[in-house]
């Protein structure tokens, strides 16, 4: 038993850093569709000063959620890199390779399930939230109509692979910290069964 659950202790603490990673490189493409197809719609930034949300001095009413978008991106990447951080550290921690777990490969654990966890909840809500925005502020009509005016790249209000893969992402990285727990909890009985083990030996 302590074999295999050895095994599953490397490839998860691995797969947390590969997983937090995978959140970082999303958070730097997430805007990549919004501003090929929208950058064009927006003469000057200097008309974003408005607080009004219909977005109506762009050139397309709702454009300006790609500016919108800036601050949640720049939280997302912030974020993003403080999980590579908390992966880093399950490794420093020998917390992929210790036989036996001690505080620091505890706390090591409990900071990456944690803070991931809380991060993506918080990530898939503002990303469903601006995923609406998108669908319910843009002229699409109009903004077609720009497109193929001056060929830039149109997507239609259906075109939401960007807020739909950053979901994907963080259901993912859900699991594999879900998964994380799993191995420290199977860490904590394969001890016990060993102490259990050993003192048996002891008194025989």
């Amino acid at each position: 038993m302590y074999k295999k659950q050895m095994l599953f202790q490397r490839i998860i603490c691995i797969l947390v850093l590969v997983g937090s990673s995978l959140v970082f490189f999303y958070s730097l493409g997430m805007l990549t569709d919004l501003y090929d197809g929208l950058r064009q719609a927006i003469p000057d930034a200097t008309i974003l000063d408005s607080d009004d949300p219909s977005g109506l001095g762009p050139k397309v009413a709702g454009a300006r959620i790609l500016y919108d978008m800036q601050g949640f991106n720049r939280q997302l990447t912030t974020g993003a890199i403080i999980l590579v951080l908390l992966g880093v550290f399950l490794l420093i921690t020998n917390t992929h390779t210790r036989r036996r777990y001690y505080i620091s490969n505890y706390i090591a654990t409990c900071l990456a399930a944690a803070g991931g966890i809380g991060y993506s909840l918080w990530a898939v809500g503002e990303i469903l939230s601006w995923k609406a925005t998108y669908k319910a502020w843009i002229d699409f009509e109009k903004l077609e109509t720009l497109a193929k005016m001056f060929k830039f790249p149109f997507y239609d209000a259906n075109h939401t692979f960007w807020f739909d893969a950053g979901v994907v992402v963080m259901i993912v990285y859900v699991v594999i910290l879900a998964l994380l727990v799993l191995n420290m909890i199977w860490k904590i009985v394969v001890m016990n069964a060993e102490k259990k083990l050993l003192e048996a030996g002891k008194e025989a």
